[in-house]
C-alpha cells in the first residue's frame, strides 16, 4: 500500500526506464517487486514505484534520452535487493528470462548473492544474509561505532 506518511527509507534508488510500462510489468514478473504507484493512473507511466520483498523501495521514471540508461560493457552501477530466499528469487528469476551474470555465490562476509540485468540492461544483485563473519576475518575493519538509530542499526 502507498503510504508516504509510513515514511521511506533512507535512501531509494531511482532507475530510468525508456519504457517505464515495460519496466514495471518485468519487474514485477521475474524479481516479484510489488508495484505501490504510478503516475499518470493510464497510459504511458512518467513515474513508479515498487516495493521489495523485504520492503525496499524502488524507484522508476521515464528517461529523458539525453543519457543512454545502464551501461552495458562496464558495470557503473547496481541495484542491491535483500530477499529471504535467495535461492529460491534466483530459480524465478531464470525461469522468467533474467540474464544472469553469476549465479549464487556465498561470499566470505557472509552473504548468499546473484547478479542479474533487466529488460532494459540495470544490474540487480539479490542477497541473502547466511552467516554472521567478523569484518576481520574477510580483509576489512570497522570505522565507526554502531548508530543507536534503531533503523540504523537494523542496516548495520
Amino acid at each position: 500500500m502507498y503510504d508516504p506518511a509510513a515514511g521511506y527509507p533512507t535512501a531509494v534508488v531511482e532507475l530510468a526506464y525508456k519504457d517505464v510500462n515495460s519496466a514495471l510489468d518485468w519487474l514485477e514478473q521475474v524479481f516479484g517487486l510489488r508495484p505501490l504507484l504510478r503516475q499518470p493512473a493510464e497510459g504511458e507511466i512518467r513515474h513508479a514505484e515498487m516495493v521489495t520483498e523485504l520492503g525496499g523501495v524502488v524507484m522508476l521514471r521515464r528517461s529523458s534520452g539525453e543519457a543512454p540508461t545502464p551501461c552495458r560493457k562496464a558495470s557503473c552501477k547496481q541495484v542491491i535487493v535483500w530477499v529471504s530466499d535467495v535461492d529460491r528469487h534466483y530459480a524465478r528469476a531464470v525461469s522468467e528470462g533474467a540474464e544472469v551474470i553469476h549465479s549464487p555465490l556465498t561470499k566470505a562476509y557472509g552473504l548468499r548473492q546473484y547478479l542479474v540485468r533487466d529488460q532494459e540492461g540495470h544490474l540487480w544483485e539479490f542477497t541473502q544474509h547466511v552467516i554472521n563473519v567478523p569484518p576481520e576475518a574477510w580483509g576489512a575493519v570497522s570505522i565507526s561505532p554502531p548508530h543507536n538509530d534503531q533503523r540504523e542499526r537494523r542496516l548495520l
